[in-house]
């Protein structure tokens, strides 16, 4: 299962009502938001709204030691048939005074509330160093002319993915190619998997012990030392 940043408390609440403004968008985005709303202060044509600062969860998320699928997720509409920018940012600690790690928009042309998804790049991915010092910032810009509008949030979160570790807290991988028998329903367990074809010499550097020596070369009738039989069948029931 994924794990999910979503806002835990108000750092910087700018003109938006009403506080408290992280409950009201803190739901699961999956359930379709819960029809609570936060809304910016109104802004005309080419006019920013302010900043809305949050913090995300602070505490339980592990780092998934990978670069990929990290997603920025927000439910969002404009409060009028006038467009607005609306602008989801992702932040490495406090809005502003922190490292701004990556940003969602969309323009938004009227009340119809939208779901904006965006993935973070490997390198934006890469950029996070504390899981757990993650915030975001919420704002808006009036576009298209006409009257003021304002930005209306639903609900926002980032997705990050469950890190798969052995019992040492490492992640394992063997890329290899199985050839002839399946040995990955043989030896996967959880948290090792084998993919990919063994070749003779990989099974020689996998499985030889000072105890046990497998020829390097399995064509035909294959040798082993008696020891080697002995250790490798061992091996190959339990």
């Amino acid at each position: 299962m994924p794990q999910f940043v979503r806002p835990i408390a108000d750092v910087d609440a700018g003109s938006w009502a009403t506080a408290p403004l992280w409950s009201k968008i803190d739901e699961d985005i999956g359930g379709g938001g819960d029809d609570v709303t936060i809304a910016s202060d109104a802004v005309g044509n080419n006019v920013n709204t302010s900043d809305l600062d949050l913090e995300g969860t602070n505490s339980g998320i592990t780092d998934p030691a990978v670069s990929t699928g990290h997603i920025l997720r927000v439910l969002w509409a404009s409060d009028q048939s006038r467009d607005i920018t609306g602008h989801f940012e992702l932040w490495q600690g406090v809005p502003d005074t922190g490292s701004l790690i990556a940003e969602a928009t969309v323009e938004l042309v009227n009340t119809t509330e939208v779901e904006t998804a965006y993935t973070l790049t490997g390198t934006e991915a890469d950029a996070i160093t504390d899981y757990n010092d993650l915030h975001f910032a919420l704002w808006g810009r009036g576009t298209g002319g006409g009257p003021a509008r304002t930005l209306v949030v639903d609900a926002a979160e980032l997705e990050i993915p469950n890190a798969t570790a052995d019992e040492t807290g490492r992640q394992l991988t063997i890329n290899a190619t199985l050839a002839a028998t399946d040995l990955a329903a043989l030896f996967e367990t959880p948290g090792f998997t084998i993919n990919a074809t063994l070749a003779a010499t990989d099974l020689a550097a996998l499985f030889e012990t000072s105890a046990m020596t497998i020829n390097a070369t399995l064509v035909g009738t294959d040798s082993f030392t008696h020891t080697s039989i002995l250790l490798f069948f061992a091996i190959m029931i339990g």
